[in-house]
């Protein structure tokens, strides 16, 4: 597997903007795809479908136990098994389908629509597997024409049935969508992933991946817990709505990961310094990113979706998707020193905040008293987060010294 410290500094920003590319492609074919159903039916299907969507990418999450950055960090140190990690992470974390399934089942959910969505997260599981190798091996041009084909594929079901939408007929379209990009990096990727040993369920992994499983699940629920809060106490339409314009946002925000990801391997070799200048140009970035994607919100979601939103939903947005900028760097030098504890507390706690705000805020406001948690519970982290590391950096000991130490106890 290639690593990034050997390339020019047109190859990496090669390798930033294909990443970018790669990452954007599947929110920008969502987009997409919500317009469809917005625009030939309405904003009220796609609060149904989209109460869908939070249920199966929360067991697809589960799922995944961790393995994107436990992987990362073990393949990286261990290029010669990684093939066979990579398969023993599969086999190992396929023991929580039956239990994902049988959640599905459990919820009452339309009986028409119960196998369309197992199969949504048989396969889900499967698709989202193959990230990290995607982003060890660069493969960024193969994950976009994967990404591309599922449109087609979704997109032309949808749009070949649409004076006659339903529920049904967009989940079934999203799962074949979804089965034929999944296909198309299985075929891609395989000879990455054939390692002289098989890999075989090891209850070891479980274990191991237990503080990514829980990060993980912290920061799915610090960045979608004002759009389960939404789900329960808003109105399809209202649902719709938000769906769409959250993900826009979470888009924006994921430019910071895009764009430090590639680099991670470096991060954790190079000193503690740097990750302080990488989050100083990052965070300055970032408001370069949030000022220009702005006014294209405005045109996407007021010109495109026809919303009508007023200007406070814009400038909610930008403070939202501003922090994380500044905080990525923070967070993967504390994995460096083995603090995940400290980043499971962190966004455990902004979860929660952005959670009780939710819950005051919509009955209020609805998507305004949305999108204000969400600012406010990302500034906090922020502040958390500064506090942390700063705190590290005070007195007679380094950051290294100090973050060394509190990772030995741990």
């Amino acid at each position: 597997m290639s690593g990034t410290a050997a390339l020019s500094l047109t190859g990496r920003a090669l390798v930033v903007v294909e990443n970018c590319i790669r990452h954007l492609a599947a929110p920008a074919a969502n987009l997409l795809v919500s317009f469809i159903v917005i625009r030939g039916s309405s904003a009220e299907l796609w609060g149904r479908f989209a109460v869908d969507l939070i249920v199966v990418n929360l067991g697809i999450h589960l799922l995944a136990w961790g393995n994107k950055e436990y992987l990362l960090r073990a393949m990286s140190t261990d290029r010669g098994s990684a093939p066979t990690l990579w398969q023993s992470s599969l086999v190992t974390r396929s023991v929580g389908l039956p239990l994902i399934v049988l959640a599905i089942v459990g919820l009452g959910i339309d009986p028409g629509l119960i196998p369309w969505l197992i199969g949504w997260t048989l396969v889900g599981f499967v698709y989202q597997s193959f990230d990290v190798v995607v982003l060890l091996e660069h493969r960024f041009r193969l994950a976009i024409a994967a990404e591309l084909v599922g449109l087609a594929t979704t997109g032309g079901m949808l749009l070949g049935r649409l004076d006659r939408l339903d529920e049904a007929a967009v989940v079934a379209a999203w799962v074949v969508g979804l089965t034929v990009k999944t296909t198309v990096l299985a075929v891609g990727l395989a000879p990455m992933l054939r390692g002289r040993d098989r890999g075989r369920f090891d209850l070891r992994h479980l274990r191991d991946t237990l503080p990514f499983v829980l990060l993980a699940l912290a920061g799915l629920l610090q960045s979608r817990v004002d759009l389960y809060a939404m789900a329960l106490l808003a109105d399809p339409g209202a649902i719709g709505r938000y769906q769409v314009t959250i993900g826009l946002y979470i888009a924006l925000q994921a430019i910071a990961a895009f764009i430090q990801m590639p680099f991670v391997g470096e991060l954790y070799e190079n000193s503690d310094e740097r990750s302080h200048t990488a989050a100083d140009r990052l965070a300055i970035l970032g408001a370069g990113i949030v000022a220009v994607g702005s006014p294209v919100m405005w045109v996407v979601l007021n010109r495109v979706y026809g919303f009508g939103f007023g200007w406070p939903v814009f400038l909610l947005g930008g403070l939202m998707a501003i922090p994380i900028y500044r905080y990525v760097p923070r967070i993967y030098l504390l994995y460096k020193h083995h603090r995940e504890r400290t980043v499971i507390v962190i966004n455990l706690t902004g979860a929660a905040l952005n959670f009780a705000l939710a819950l005051l805020l919509i009955p209020r406001w609805s998507i305004l008293g949305g999108l204000a948690a969400a600012a406010l519970s990302q500034w906090f982290i922020l502040g958390c987060y500064e506090l942390v590391v700063r705190g590290g950096r005070a007195g007679a000991a380094s950051t290294t010294t100090r973050l060394r130490r509190e990772g030995d106890e741990t």
